[in-house]
Formats: structure tokens, C-alpha cells, sequence
């Protein structure tokens, strides 16, 4: 578009200086004839050479105006694709945000994950401690009321016999 507007310069610029020369000679050929009292009628060939002048005039000054259009299309071609840019731009920045912030939100999902998962194995082998205690604690109690009742086994049987040997005697 840059390129393009440059080229539409450099041609309407040369259309201008081509325009201001044609003037320029149509004006000097103008005195000339007015100096040398020329006359200026439709058979002197200085007419025809001033109506070639003008037709040329005008055929450089229509296409500066073509130019010219031509250039104020591309002039707004050009500001539509700076503002799709610059929309462009603020969109990406956007996405770019947004991507960081998911990123600190994972972050954060995977750290408390992790936290979540050490105070769980926390809890698991506490409770695997506590269950082991109290399974050993139940052990020993069963140990100890093995113990008791084997001595009352035999206190029973010590009694008994006594009292067989009581009941025998009397």
C-alpha cells in the first residue's frame, strides 16, 4: 500500500509539473504570438498546435484526477487495514493475557493438588499409625485376658480340686 501510494505521488506529482509545463508553453507560445502579432485563427497551424497543447493539458490533468482517486481508495484501503490491525493486535494482547492468567490458574490447581496429596499420605499413614497402635494395643489385651484366664483356669482347677477334697472329706 506504502509502495503504491508512492507510485500515486510520484505520478500525480509528475502530472503537475507536466500540467504547470503545457501552461507554461501555451502561455509563452501566447506571447510569442502576440509579440510577432500572429494571428490566431483555425487554419494557423500555432492554433492547432495550442488546441493539441490544451487536449494534452487536459488529458494529463483527468488523469492526475484518476490518480488522485485512485489514491484516496487506497488512502482508505489502507486506514480500514491500520484499524483491522490495531483491533488485531488488542485481540492478541487479549489472548495473551488470558493464556497467562490460565497458566497461574494451573499452576495453582497442580500446586494445590500436590498439597492436597502430601496431607492426604499425611493422613493415611497417620491413620495407618493409629490403626496399628490400636491393633497392638488390642493384641496385648487379648495376650493379657488369655493370661488371666489361664490362671483362672487353673484357680478353678485348684478350686475344684479342693473342693472335691472337701466334699469327699465331709
Amino acid at each position: 500500500v506504502d509502495h503504491l501510494e508512492d507510485l500515486c505521488q510520484q505520478e500525480r506529482t509528475a502530472s503537475e509539473e507536466a500540467t504547470k509545463n503545457l501552461q507554461e508553453l501555451l502561455s509563452a507560445t501566447r506571447r510569442l504570438c502576440a509579440k510577432y502579432a500572429i494571428a490566431w485563427s483555425t487554419e494557423e497551424p500555432c492554433l492547432n498546435m495550442l488546441e493539441g497543447i490544451e487536449e494534452s493539458l487536459s488529458r494529463a490533468q483527468n488523469a492526475a484526477d484518476e490518480k488522485e482517486k485512485e489514491r484516496k481508495v487506497l488512502q482508505q484501503q489502507m486506514t480500514q487495514l491500520k484499524e483491522e490491525v490495531d483491533f488485531l493486535r488488542g485481540a492478541k494482547f487479549e489472548a495473551d493475557d488470558r493464556c497467562q492468567q490460565l497458566q497461574v490458574e494451573l499452576q495453582q490447581a497442580k500446586n494445590s493438588v500436590s498439597a492436597q496429596a502430601l496431607q492426604l499420605e499425611s493422613q493415611f499413614r497417620d491413620s495407618q499409625m493409629q490403626h496399628q497402635q490400636a491393633v497392638d494395643q488390642a493384641k496385648g489385651e487379648a495376650d493379657a485376658c488369655q493370661r488371666r484366664a489361664k490362671l483362672a483356669e487353673g484357680q478353678l482347677q485348684t478350686a475344684q480340686a479342693t473342693a472335691d477334697h472337701f466334699s469327699a472329706k465331709y
